[in-house]
């Protein structure tokens, strides 16, 4: 057994805060830095260095991440946990506090209690930025240091002590540096690090293994990959079916593919949505419609299959969705301007519904379009914001970002229907995102009078009912307000299923029978399936699963374009668990169950679960 003594540490910040000078100067050490002024990292640069620390050679990996704020959505792509992560700040951009807890907010999502170094660069430009340190590493224990500087203008032992020597404590404190593996994991390291190839598949990576004596490779497989992915030799998405047959891949080949569809997304997206033909030209070609292609690695193109492959990663990250035409949506590269103001969707009766964040970052409203994208109104969709529509019950959603407010309006124009029964599956959406990206909200609801907006913490609005306080004085409306009829307002009055999730299924088909809207009439008997498949789903998420409608997976009967499948349930992690397939039958026929049985197991089911 050897110690693994190696590490990955990832540079972030925001843009001028001298992220690539520094750890240019570090692997320099200390050279002259004229060759690197005004550069800027075009998405991520990856550099290897080994460093001598306690009579032990370190191998560094060092990421450099792009500081646009485009780009921070596709950061939760690549960092892991049990990474150092080296926040810059720009002492220029006084005060510093906000910028700093917004990175350290970022880091917490995806890689939550990781050590970072917090570095305020550029001290020569303003040698007294307003900072409240006490503050930020009171309430950010993940914080082990701060450190004062100015990359370029340090001597070359000042900047080394101060950068690279906070990094060497923090290095030699990370438990992945002095684990123990096998010698046989260490050469397979350095098999990997120097293969030429962008990627292995699984039979190529047992080769490997094979050839470096790694031996039991069904028990030590999930390890090995992980550690790898952990210290940044290679990444891997085994767990997920579809994406498993490339076993490692080169970080490079990954990073250069999906910076390029975002740094090109201006010549290729039109509100988010870029056409097959421009989505394969970017990765394949020169140029797009005369202009030429940015990239990390300009000489690094991809075949059709590699394309599909990296449109399967991302879509995993919940970071887009393929249209029925074949295009691609990227939520992300929308349009910053509202395409449509709220009084224009919903009207002053709507309920309005709050999540109040520390830290609301963009993913959280992206991946919200991408769960909810059998509703999107596709004209009114932009980078902070969207509509959502079920057609059939005639209730809108219109739901946007301010600050760290996301906010939830519904309205209902079908009397028979209530808002609130497409709030509750809303509001089961933004918790599950939230817990996934590690992320807390307080909730509020909204009570109106006139042009008077009251809010109402919804926690403290439960607590007095069950404490059988149903009348409080509310300040902004001057006057006592009743909480018995705005929790009717907003609470769905349909019984809520419990139990497992089968016998959820179950109760919810009951219920639906009970339902006389959705028995067959002449007017819903084309889309009657859907509506179906839509209440079975609100229901499921009411209860607390995560299951999304009409979700794309798996090829279709001809195998020309995504099966459409009527209901994914799925864990925590964002993986399959169970598919649902509704039959509409006006009789019984063994063929066609085992026909549809035959879809569900072989077309729609790409990560491969067993029927039973």
């Amino acid at each position: 057994m050897v110690p693994v003594n190696e590490c990955k540490v990832v540079f972030l910040g925001d843009p001028e805060a001298g992220k690539t000078h520094s750890i240019r100067r570090l692997l320099e050490k200390g050279k002259k830095l004229k060759e690197f002024k005004n550069q800027s990292t075009p998405g991520i640069e990856i550099t290897v260095d080994t460093m001598q620390l306690a009579d032990s050679d370190i191998v560094v990996n060092y990421w450099d991440f792009g500081g646009q704020e485009i780009q921070h959505s596709m950061h939760r792509m690549f960092l892991t946990e049990r990474t150092i992560y080296v926040v810059f700040l720009n002492a220029r951009q006084d005060p510093l506090d906000d910028r700093a807890r917004y990175w350290l907010e970022n880091i917490n999502s995806f890689a939550k209690d990781a050590p970072v170094l917090l570095v305020i660069n550029k001290m020569d430009q303003n040698e007294r930025p307003k900072f409240n340190e006490d503050g930020i590493t009171a309430d950010y224990k993940c914080v082990k240091k701060i450190v004062r500087m100015s990359a370029l203008e340090d001597e070359p032992n000042i900047f080394m002590d101060n950068l690279q020597g906070s990094i060497n404590e923090i290095i030699m404190e990370l438990p992945t540096v002095s684990s123990r593996v096998p010698r046989s994991w260490k050469e397979l390291m350095e098999n990997i690090r120097t293969m030429t190839d962008h990627y292995l598949t699984t039979e190529q990576f047992k080769e490997r293994c094979g050839a470096c004596k790694v031996h039991d490779y069904d028990t030590i497989h999930d390890g090995l990959v992980d550690l790898f992915q952990i210290i940044g030799v290679s990444f891997c998405y085994y767990k997920n079916r579809s994406l498993a047959d490339y076993m490692l891949l080169n970080p490079k080949w990954l990073v250069n593919a999906i910076y390029t569809i975002v740094s090109n997304s201006s010549k290729a997206a039109d509100n988010g949505v870029i056409s097959q033909e421009n989505l394969y030209d970017l990765l394949q070609k020169d140029s797009l419609n005369g202009s030429p292609i940015r990239r990390v690695v300009p000489n690094l193109r991809y075949k059709g299959d590699e394309v599909n492959y990296i449109l399967g990663v991302i879509r995993m990250f919940h970071l887009s969705y393929p249209m029925k035409d074949g295009s691609e949506f990227f939520p992300m590269l929308c349009d910053g301007n509202e395409k449509i103001s709220v009084d224009e969707v919903v009207s002053e009766n709507a309920l309005h519904y709050i999540f109040r964040y520390t830290y609301l970052p963009a993913n959280v409203m992206h991946r919200l379009v991408v769960e909810m994208q059998r509703d999107l109104v596709e004209k009114y969709v932009w980078y902070s914001g969207a509509v959502f529509r079920n057609e059939y019950q005639q209730q809108t959603a219109y739901i946007n970002t301010k600050g760290n407010d996301l906010h939830i309006y519904v309205d209902a124009l079908d009397p028979y229907y209530n808002p609130n029964e497409y709030l509750s599956p809303i509001q089961s959406i933004v918790r599950a995102i939230n817990s996934d990206m590690n992320l807390s909200a307080e909730e509020y609801v909204t009570c109106r009078e006139g042009d008077t907006e009251a809010e109402i913490d919804a926690e403290d609005l439960k607590g007095n009912l069950e404490s059988g306080i149903e009348k409080v004085y509310n300040k902004k409306l001057k006057r006592a307000v009743d909480y018995r009829d705005i929790a009717r307002r907003y609470s769905d009055i349909r019984p809520k299923i419990k139990g497992d999730l089968l016998s959820n299924i179950f109760k919810a088909l009951s219920q639906m029978q009970n339902e006389k809207a959705y028995y067959k009439t002449s007017e819903n008997s084309n889309e009657l399936e859907d509506l179906r498949n839509r209440y079975v789903s609100s229901q499921i998420l009411m209860a607390g699963y995560s299951c999304n409608d009409q979700q794309s997976g798996g090829l279709s009967d001809n195998y020309k374009r995504t099966g459409e499948r009527d209901i994914v349930f799925r864990n925590k992690s964002g993986q399959d668990i169970l598919i649902y397939e509704g039959l509409n039958l006006s009789g019984f026929s063994s063929k066609s169950i085992d026909d549809h049985l035959h879809k569900l197991m072989v077309n729609y089911n790409p990560q491969g679960l067993t029927y039973g």
